[in-house]
């Protein structure tokens, strides 16, 4: 239940005398349940609780009008939060109690209107009655004795004994008149002992002002004495205040005088340093410019160097590149040539082989031709010697 109460607790009111934050109850719950429920048990126990507890830090809030005025604020009491909670708690313990017991029942009490608590606080209906009660109860009351008296007449003229009441009615108006005679006479004469009073309380307050008044003119004449005899001591001092402040000032303007001249030396010495370090680092300055453009003109010169060192070294291999192009060219027409002449060699090689066979073939062809010739000549003999 402690948790519950933690977690459900209003992280914006404000903290009591104890010092503990809601905000901190309900960010730290894990840790203080525990501690808190101790706390509590013992205080169920004992019938006691912390002091701090039973403490509350009265403040009061501004409502409207006159500032000055303490009737327009409203005291506001900051109690403590962990005794806040165990009030909860104790309140929802009566409550369930009183559920269980069912010693209340709804014909006989109400809930209170307004409650905070998760408890139920309960009263009886006489008692919201009597708290109700004021100038209307009283005039209700007067209309039920009327109603009363109406009706008791009523019954009177049925019964017939208008007579012997009316008599008795008359003695008790006549009683009635002179109560309420002696009533009136009674309250004049209480007027009139208050009214010698307040003038007794009057006469004694205007005395006392009057004497108040000239005991006031009396102190003011001896504070006017004293302020005038005050002034005086004052004037004087003032005097010789002045006095000490005229030759303070002329001790002072010596000393600033002499300040300014040693100042101005100073400043004059200051200058002629600046001066001397201003010229200093012009020719610091111009020193530096000077080998800055003896550096950056060498650099230029190196720089140069190196560029024609390269054209030249660019230059040397174009030439020794056209050169060897040159001679392999020479290589390749040579080659060419050769290959030209080679196949020129072969081809005639070929020619004269191929003329030689064609002769030999020539030749071969002539010799069968005329071994042919010589056979069928020699047939032809042979034929014929036959024959």
């Amino acid at each position: 239940m402690v948790s519950d109460l933690l977690h459900h607790l209003d992280m914006h009111k404000s903290m009591g005398l104890d010092g503990i934050h809601p905000r901190v109850l309900r960010e730290l719950v894990e840790v203080l349940t525990k501690l808190l429920s101790i706390i509590h048990q013992q205080s169920w126990l004992t019938r006691e609780v912390p002091v701090y507890w039973r403490l509350a830090n009265v403040t009061p809030i501004y409502k409207k009008g006159w500032k000055e005025d303490l009737g327009n604020y409203r005291p506001v009491s900051l109690t403590s939060v962990p005794g806040n909670v165990m009030e909860q708690i104790i309140l929802s313990a009566i409550s369930s109690t009183l559920r269980k017991t069912r010693s209340t029942s709804s014909a006989s009490s109400e809930k209170r209107r307004g409650e905070e608590t998760e408890g139920e606080g309960w009263r009886t209906r006489r008692g919201r009655k009597r708290k109700k009660r004021g100038k209307k109860g009283k005039e209700r009351k007067g209309k039920e004795r009327k109603g009363k008296e109406r009706k008791g007449k009523e019954r009177k003229g049925k019964e017939r004994k208008g007579k012997e009441r009316k008599g008795r009615k008359e003695e008790n108006r006549r009683e009635e008149k002179r109560r309420e005679e002696k009533r009136r006479e009674e309250k004049r004469r209480e007027e009139k002992k208050k009214e010698k009073k307040r003038k007794e309380k009057e006469r004694k307050e205007k005395k006392r002002k009057g004497k108040k008044r000239k005991e006031k003119k009396r102190k003011e004449k001896k504070r006017k004495e004293k302020k005038r005899k005050e002034e005086k001591k004052e004037k004087k001092r003032k005097e010789k205040r002045r006095e000490e402040k005229r030759r303070e000032e002329k001790r002072r303007e010596e000393k600033r005088r002499e300040e300014k001249k040693r100042e101005e030396k100073r400043r004059k010495e200051k200058k002629r340093k600046e001066k001397r370090r201003k010229e200093k680092k012009r020719e610091e300055k111009r020193r530096k410019e000077k080998k800055r453009k003896e550096k950056k003109r060498k650099e230029k010169k190196r720089k140069e160097k190196k560029r024609k060192e390269k054209k030249r070294k660019e230059k040397k291999r174009k030439e020794k590149k056209r050169k060897e192009k040159k001679r392999k060219e020479k290589e390749r027409k040579g080659k060419e040539r050769k290959g030209k002449e080679r196949k020129g060699k072969k081809r005639k090689e070929k020619k004269r082989k191929e003329k030689k066979r064609k002769e030999k073939k020539r030749k071969e062809k002539k010799r069968k031709e005329k071994k042919r010739k010589k056979k069928s000549k020699q047939d032809k003999d042979e034929d014929n010697e036959d024959r």
